[in-house]
């Protein structure tokens, strides 16, 4: 939707630099011809009347007079794209241009701003695909865990935490649960070692073993001693 300029490559001739005169269509490799002057006066054939440039149509002799040419239909009636017609490659562009979608949209070159996609599924009953991959809400393997799908605890806390699910069906996965603050995965920082805090579901010493699980706590009254 959205019409662009661009500047002139080093490359080209003097001869070339010449013809093209100020304003968007002749400052550079991309052009409105509706902007443009086309030459006239008398013609015998289409091929005196071409002026070189593609962006602007092709230009032809009708009854001994130069007619602008027909511009190319560059426009594709999406609003977030910027649709260019590039002289050097003598070709349309419709470049997606996000910046151009309201915040939390992406722009589809086909269908316009549309919602962006998340990394997993964000929601497991909102009824849409939130990261795009085709499976929505409880269909998605990012679900299977979830309570909305019938969540089975397999742990409690957390402990797996490099595994992509909610194994304790908190809505909460890996690293942005609470229960792995102290899993190296999740940058763990040893706050004691060895372990002896041993009843906060946390890993202290770092080492993937948590309260009673680690030998640490085997002499604590919280661990059945």
């Amino acid at each position: 939707m959205i019409k662009n300029c661009w500047g002139i490559l080093n490359f080209l001739s003097i001869g070339v630099l010449g013809m093209l005169l100020s304003g968007c269509g002749r400052t550079g490799f991309e052009y409105d011809a509706s902007t443009d002057p086309h030459p006239e006066g008398f013609c015998t054939s289409d091929r005196q009347c071409d002026n070189g440039i593609f962006c602007d149509g092709e230009e032809r002799c009708v009854s001994g007079r130069c007619v602008s040419g027909q511009i190319p239909a560059c426009e594709d009636n999406v609003s977030c794209t910027m649709d260019t017609c590039n002289e050097f490659l003598k070709s349309c562009f419709n470049v997606p241009d996000d910046t151009l979608c309201p915040a939390g949209y992406i722009c589809d070159p086909v269908r316009g701003c549309i919602e962006g996609c998340s990394d997993y599924e964000t929601y497991c009953w909102d009824g849409k695909d939130n990261d795009c991959d085709g499976k929505t809400d409880c269909d998605d393997s990012d679900c299977y865990y979830d309570p909305d799908c019938g969540c089975v605890p397999t742990e409690q806390p957390e402990r797996t935490c490099w595994d992509g699910r909610d194994n304790d069906c908190d809505w909460l996965w890996d690293c942005e649960d609470p229960d792995c603050s102290g899993d190296p995965n999740c940058g763990c920082v040893p706050t004691e070692w060895p372990e002896r805090t041993c009843w906060d579901g946390k890993d202290n010493d770092c080492d993937w073993l948590w309260d009673c699980e680690d030998p640490d706590c085997s002499g604590d009254p919280n661990c059945g001693c």
